[in-house]
């Protein structure tokens, strides 16, 4: 009988104008994004392909001599991923790379050198032109709209008591209610990963790989889920209510709150406490007092450098290594607090699936913040290779005072291009995607079971008469 069920619903809503209008509505807008997307990620590569070159450009113009590599100032932007199609992680709203030279690096925003302002986050902008957005507002949306009425109007029309008058389980009638909104929604998503698919695989400037494949199939299970949430909320409030306007209102105001509202108030909490973020003009003001007190601190001691053995020379350049570690240390805990205030932004919006949604798009995509984070990962150990490099070469040379780093006391010799470490972005692997979703995963199912239980539990109490 919830076979009968299934089957009679699946065809009431297919054939119905509210999927044919989302099944052209999700379609187009996947194509209209993919469309996009391939622009704008020709746009990324090609300012990547540029950066790498003028990078190995200078590289080779230091190489005539080896101390020549100490003041080499390179430039690491993200590189750009065919990820950000399903979530682009709104990385226009953090940094876009780091300015690096051996002895230090700081971020870069756009085609600025300046850090971001305090209290924006990859969660502050509203839309994206990608996958994420046309489950997390649009099918979302439509789920509402969907089921607002899935048992309201048939306990309107009396159909209802007719139906439980056969030998069928309430729980049987959720579950059909159920699982032919979900095929519902899920078939216009379906179709439009697939038009994409088409998009992205007909322009030469992308190239799917399978890791790409296993992405989007890891997006698809966790829109299922996202989406479940939603059509639960349209069923309870159908359950509860006997006029389907009544339910069709609550659904809408519950959507707007836990889509829109919710997810945006947190976000504007955070901008106004801050969280001890300092501003832009304030780390560049910290950094200038931190290297101001390291100079002070030696303020006592003969600095004058005389002959690279000599202990003041020595002493010179360990002050001046110190104080690039003072400025290095501001620029990190500054990084370190806007880590942290996004981090806290997660945590103030668990209760809204469609954060979840987000979070678990990104993380799946490896975008926005948690892809800065691996390329800060990166340069810092890029860092460290680099200055192995320098110093195994630097020793080689029997005429340098191995003065680190002061650059009268070091080796003038040319070194071999081709032996220099050059950085260059690694992928963020799919285990550690997986580790990052996982969380947000586990809440969606926690939802689900909760409104699950909610919506069997009403449907069991409910009058139908």
């Amino acid at each position: 009988m919830v076979k009968e069920l299934l089957k009679r619903q699946l065809f009431e809503d297919i054939v119905s104008a509210r999927f044919f209008i989302n099944l052209v509505l999700i379609v187009s807008s996947i194509a209209i994004f993919a469309l996009v997307f391939i622009g704008h990620y020709q746009t990324l590569g090609a300012r990547y392909s540029k950066n790498t070159i003028e990078n190995d450009r200078k590289l080779a113009e230091s190489s005539k001599e080896i101390v020549g590599l100490l003041s080499t100032p390179l430039e690491f932007v993200m590189k750009p991923r065919i990820f950000r199609f399903i979530a682009d992680g709104y990385e226009n709203k953090i940094p876009q790379g780091f300015s690096f030279i051996p002895k230090g690096y700081t971020f870069v925003i756009g085609e600025t050198k300046n850090p971001p302002k305090a209290g924006s986050s990859n969660s502050s902008a509203f839309y994206a032109a990608d996958l994420t957005f046309a489950v997390q507002f649009l099918l979302s949306f439509f789920a509402i709209l969907l089921t607002y009425n899935a048992l309201s109007s048939e306990k309107e029309k009396g159909t209802l008591r007719l139906v439980l008058s056969n030998p069928v389980k309430r729980a049987g009638v959720v579950l059909a209610k159920y699982l032919s909104a979900l095929a519902t929604i899920l078939l216009p998503l379906f179709a439009g990963l697939i038009v994409g698919l088409i998009f992205l695989y007909l322009s030469s400037a992308v190239l799917i790989s399978s890791a790409f494949i296993l992405g989007l199939f890891m997006f698809f299970v966790v829109s299922l889920l996202y989406i479940s949430v939603f059509i639960l909320i349209g069923l309870l409030f159908s359950a509860l209510s006997h006029s389907s306007k009544n339910s069709l209102v609550l659904g809408l105001l519950v959507w707007t709150f836990l889509v829109v509202i919710f997810p945006k108030s947190s976000g504007l909490f955070l901008i106004l406490k801050r969280f001890d973020v300092p501003t832009a003009q304030e780390i560049e003001e910290l950094a200038d007092r931190a290297e101001r007190e390291i100079w002070d601190r030696y303020s006592h001691e003969d600095l004058m450098t005389r002959g690279g053995q000599d202990e003041s020379t020595k002493l010179n350049a360990k002050v001046g290594l110190e104080t690039q570690k003072a400025r290095q240390g501001v620029y990190d805990l500054y990084l370190r607090k806007k880590i942290s205030a996004v981090e806290t932004l997660r945590k103030l919006n668990f209760l809204s699936p469609a954060s979840l949604f987000g979070y678990s798009a990104s993380s799946i995509a490896g975008t926005g913040i948690f892809h800065f984070q691996k390329l800060w990962e990166q340069v810092k150990q890029y860092r460290n290779q680099y200055l192995e490099f320098f110093k195994a070469e630097d020793g080689k040379d029997p005429e340098s005072f191995h003065v680190y780093f002061h650059p009268d006391y070091l080796s003038r010799k040319p070194v071999d291009f081709n032996k220099i470490p050059k950085f260059e972005e690694k992928e963020i692997g799919a285990g550690e995607r997986i580790r990052e979703v996982l969380p947000y995963i586990l809440l969606l199912i926690l939802y689900n079971l909760l409104l699950f239980v909610l919506v069997f539990y009403k449907f069991q109490e409910c009058d139908v008469r």
